[in-house]
């Protein structure tokens, strides 16, 4: 992979990836883990 500095990334870009990201794989651990109790 390409080396990028830091100053060329944009934090805002990045946080509108992966916090969709980070939320949806929290639905899916919630979700399983309720399939499991039951």
């Amino acid at each position: 992979m390409p080396t990028i500095s830091l100053q060329s990334i944009d934090w805002s870009v990045i946080a509108v990836f992966v916090l969709p990201v980070l939320w949806l794989g929290a639905l899916l651990v919630i979700r399983r883990r309720q399939r499991r109790g039951r």
